[in-house]
């Protein structure tokens, strides 16, 4: 049965051509996003902003549109594709300790290398969703991931850091150095133009209220598959 359950569950990844899936001897691996949804609103103003981009930028690679989810990522990284049940498990038992951050503020827009990002404060309530996230679910990342050329062009001490972490968490973007944010664009051959339109955005003064974990199916760019979440949860609101 579980041979069974196990291509299916191929079968519904392969019919995503963008997913992102490799393999490694006889090992299938998956990169999955666990993101936080964000806000009807802050989803449409973040449709917008790409849109914009795409305007002024034809070679911006995102489309918030039509292929790509906007959300908050809490853990991104490279799971084995048979430990998916033991994965969506470990995220119910995180969720029963994660409580929901109640007025969540979006910030500015700015280009950070290649990416273009909208950024949002990190409340004790959001590091806590992504420090429970990666603890309950980290002992299924694929091992020895490789290091990224941006993380190796760092400055010290940074670089070292993101690497242990890479090493230990197969993600540079956690516990210390989680960053919450929505990527809104990507364009890394005409960079100097792009940062000036990325730059000059000025998105509405938004916040929400974090409602609803997923995990998504990465694409390109860390992108999420819009329509292809593999498991939602609930997040309970305070008592």
């Amino acid at each position: 049965m579980q041979k069974i359950l196990f291509f299916i569950f191929l079968l519904q990844i392969l019919a995503f051509p963008k997913a992102i899936l490799t393999q490694k001897n006889d090992d299938q691996f998956i990169v999955l996003d666990i993101h936080v949804k964000v806000s009807q609103l802050v989803e449409t103003e973040a449709i917008q902003l790409n849109s914009n981009i795409t305007h002024y930028d034809p070679n911006n690679d995102i489309d918030l549109k039509n292929v790509a989810l906007p959300h908050c990522t809490l853990y991104l990284t490279s799971f084995y594709v048979n430990d998916l049940d033991n994965i969506k498990q470990g995220v119910s038992e995180a969720i029963k300790a994660i409580k929901p951050c109640l007025d969540l503020r979006m910030g500015k827009v700015s280009a950070t290398g290649t990416y273009g990002m909208w950024e949002m404060e990190k409340p004790d309530c959001l590091q806590q969703m992504s420090d429970l996230i990666v603890t309950n679910t980290k002992q299924f990342i694929q091992p020895n991931q490789p290091i990224p050329a941006w993380v190796k062009n760092l400055p010290e001490p940074i670089r070292d850091l993101k690497i242990k972490m890479i090493q230990e968490y197969g993600s540079p973007n956690v516990f210390s150095q989680f960053a919450p944010h929505v990527t809104i664009g990507y364009d890394n051959s005409t960079t100097t133009n792009f940062d000036k339109i990325v730059n000059s955005l000025r998105p509405k003064p938004i916040s929400y209220e974090t409602k609803e974990i997923g995990i998504g199916i990465s694409s390109k760019h860390g992108t999420v598959l819009r329509g292809k979440d593999l498991a939602d949860y609930f997040i309970q609101p305070p008592q």
